[in-house]
């Protein structure tokens, strides 16, 4: 029976459509997470360059590297 009941809820967790979001989310908000240790978050035209998928890498390197905590 608990077996039964474990596969059951385990079918309906992995149906679930947040679930399978989930990991694609962490990423993000990690990735934002850590960009926020290196920008100061009064700069937001450095943030929206480093977002700018136009921009080259080089050009983002850059902003990075100028825009460290002290």
């Amino acid at each position: 029976m608990i077996e039964a009941a474990t596969k059951y809820i385990l079918d309906l967790l992995t149906m679930s459509e947040e679930l399978k979001k989930f990991p694609k989310e962490m990423i993000e908000e990690s990735v934002k997470w850590v960009k926020s240790w290196f920008l100061t978050p009064e700069d937001p035209k450095a943030t929206a360059k480093l977002e700018d998928p136009n921009k080259s890498i080089e050009v983002k390197k850059t902003l990075s590297r100028t825009n460290w905590r002290a």
